[in-house]
Formats: structure tokens, sequence, C-alpha cells
């Protein structure tokens, strides 16, 4: 077998476990659903995230010293100012990410999918992110996660030579948060937003009559 061939197995066998692990939850808890919005993509990016080499404690901390400024976001593009440690007192350090924008074939077929499911239409209207949305996106081939660093190119004007650097662990901690308060930002920072995307089928979210829907994951 192919290294690389390895790697995707391992990838997809990593997915499946943990996406099984939060439908686990939701079967033996009933407001399950409602609790893990947040659970969903923010557990999922942060496993990632850390397997690649990023300190998000160290980019906590970082953040909570009041030490991040100018933090930006435009589309799939993320920028801070980050102050320097020891010897680098008030300098402050340009750092950047960016994220592959999905291609705007495969976000035309998950809408596609998308309209065609009442579970999932029940979902957005309630602003719940399950594994089900997860599952259809990533097996549609839309890369929702990072899996090697150039995957999300990177630039800080320190110029470490060790990536990541502690400071562009603190702009990673911000998507994070960004994470946490948003359970589709993960679809988001792909150029996905789900509810226009819908609404531009003529399907009103906000319209949507949950008391014809039947029951959703049961």
């Amino acid at each position: 077998m192919k290294k690389e061939d390895h790697q995707s197995n391992s990838n997809s066998t990593g997915d499946a476990a943990l996406l099984e692990l939060i439908n686990e939850r939701r079967r033996n808890r009933p407001d399950f659903a409602q609790v893990s919005q947040h659970f969903q993509a923010s557990n999922l990016w942060n496993f990632y995230l850390e397997k690649l080499g990023f300190n998000l404690s160290y980019g906590k901390r970082i953040v909570d010293l009041g030490k991040v400024s100018d933090f930006e976001v435009h589309e799939n593009i993320f920028s801070c100012k980050v102050e320097g440690g020891i010897g680098h007192i008030g300098e402050f350090f340009k750092c950047e990410l960016e994220f592959e924008k999905a291609p705007r074939l495969l976000v035309h077929k998950l809408v596609d999918e998308v309209v065609k499911s009442s579970y999932i239409l029940c979902d957005l209207k309630q602003g719940i992110l399950t594994s089900d949305l997860i599952d259809l996106a990533q097996k549609l081939g839309i890369k929702l996660f990072p899996k090697e660093l150039k995957d999300m190119p990177m630039y800080c004007s320190c110029h470490s030579e060790k990536k990541p650097c502690a400071h562009l662990n603190a702009l990673i901690y911000l998507t994070c948060r960004q994470m946490r308060l948003d359970p589709f930002y993960i679809f988001k920072i792909r150029g996905i937003d789900l509810v226009r995307e819908v609404e531009e089928r003529e399907i009103l979210i906000s319209k949507i009559d949950l008391s014809y829907i039947p029951t959703c994951h049961n």
C-alpha cells in the first residue's frame, strides 16, 4: 500500500471514530443534539490542529495575556498582530492564516443534498450542526479539516524556523474560539454560507415549520 493511501485510510478511520463518538453520546442523551452543536466542529477542528503541532493551550495563554491585537477575518483569511515575548516586548509580529475555499461545483452538490433532507433543514433551522452534515460534506470531497500544514498557508513576520511559531499558535486559537461561537463556521471559512446557499434555492430557513418535520435524529 502506498504511503499516501495509508495516511488517507488512517484519516478516514479517525474521522469515523470521532463522528461515531458524537453519535453515541447523542443516542445516550436525548438533549445531546442541542448541547453538541458546538462540539461537532470545534472538537474535530482542535483535534486536527493539535495533530499538526499547534499548541492551543499556549495560544490561549497569549490571547488571555492581551498580547493579540488587530484580529481580522476576511472570508477565509485570518490575521492579527502578536506582541513578542522575552527580548521582543513591545514588538508586534504580523500573522496570517489562509484556508482553501471549497470548489463551487462541490458546494452546489452539497446544497443539492441538503435541500433534499428534511432532517438537515431541521438542524439548520435550529442552528444545530450534526455529524450527518459533516459526513455528507466530506463524502463529497469537501475538505473541512486541515490534515497537513500545507492545507493552510501561514505567515509570521517573526520568521522563526519553527512552524507553527508562538504567534501563529495565538492566531489559530482565535479560529478555535470562532468555531465555538458558531458551529457552522467550519463551512464559512471554506466559503460556504449554508443558510444563504439554501435560501438561494427559494427555501427560507426561517419559514420552515418544525411541526411538519419528523423528529430529528431519534
